[in-house]
């Protein structure tokens, strides 16, 4: 009878953990949550591959919080607003991150260094103002990145250096900020590139020099920029792989134009034309 008793314990206990395991929850989705999330929390939703987070106020959540919920993958906040300061541990503490999307947070700060050391292979941030400078060596560590995508968050300044380590980065969308500068270090990193969107910035000036070391290159948006320079006459030898560039709403002179498309294999987009954008 013992026998049978240990035996019909251990299936129980098998049958559970199978069941667990079965039916743990994988989605963590917070709407118009409004408080604490605790230590309890953290680890009552351990099993959580994807978080997502809209319309909350966090007032305060455990630090280090993804070495606790060690399996989220992808990470999705927007019009949320957190009390607590930033952690600035927060993703590096997370062995098994892969993207986030943040967009329209209300935070004290935002510094691009929380991403240093980190597992993120896609990163999009939207409408942080915040931002506005991309740090040297913000990224450091994140040797993973393929994507990555800072829109809307009053970007004026790019230090140099500021893409090290990146060698792996293939899409870099910089879409509405107000870069007015950069220089040949600027993008030099950035060996697999193969998109770049500088749309709607305040750019005059635009040479193959500062992109010459991304010869995986194949677009460029450049529209709704006050451009009015423009030198891509040595990209066939320099950019081999480049196919289009986009200068709608620009001020660039037609006979430049002209010469770029006579004497390169590149596309030069001038009318509205979506297979551009990154």
């Amino acid at each position: 009878m013992f026998v049978s008793k240990g035996l019909l314990s251990t299936v129980l206990i098998l049958f559970s953990a199978l069941f667990l395991e079965t039916f743990a929850i994988k989605d963590l989705v917070l709407n118009n949550f409004h408080g604490e999330f605790t230590l309890a929390d953290a680890k009552a939703n351990i099993d959580t591959e994807t978080a997502y987070l809209e319309n909350c106020t966090l007032t305060a959540y455990p630090l280090s919080l993804f070495s606790i919920m060690v399996n989220v993958r992808k990470l999705t906040v927007k019009n949320t607003k957190l009390i607590q300061p930033m952690d600035p541990t927060i993703y590096s503490s997370g062995r098994n991150l892969e993207e986030l999307s943040i967009s329209n947070n209300e935070l004290n700060e935002y510094p691009l260094s929380n991403f240093r050391n980190t597992t993120f292979k896609i990163v999009k941030i939207h409408a942080q103002p915040h931002v506005k400078i991309i740090t040297e060596d913000f990224a450091r560590g994140t040797k993973g990145l393929k994507y990555f995508e800072c829109t809307e968050c009053q970007i004026d300044i790019i230090e140099d250096g500021a893409f090290n380590s990146l060698e792996k980065l293939e899409v870099l969308n910089l879409h509405k900020n107000s870069i007015s500068k950069l220089t040949d270090k600027t993008f030099s990193p950035l060996k697999s590139l193969k998109r770049l969107n500088l749309a709607q910035n305040k750019l005059s000036k635009f040479t193959t020099n500062i992109i010459k070391q991304s010869t995986k290159l194949e677009s460029i948006d450049l529209s709704d920029n006050p451009l009015k320079e423009l030198n891509l006459l040595d990209a066939n030898q320099v950019l081999p792989n480049l196919k289009t560039v986009s200068i709608i709403r620009t001020q660039i002179p037609e006979a430049v134009i002209e010469e770029h498309k006579q004497k390169t294999k590149i596309r030069f987009i001038t009318i509205e034309d979506d297979q551009i954008k990154a």
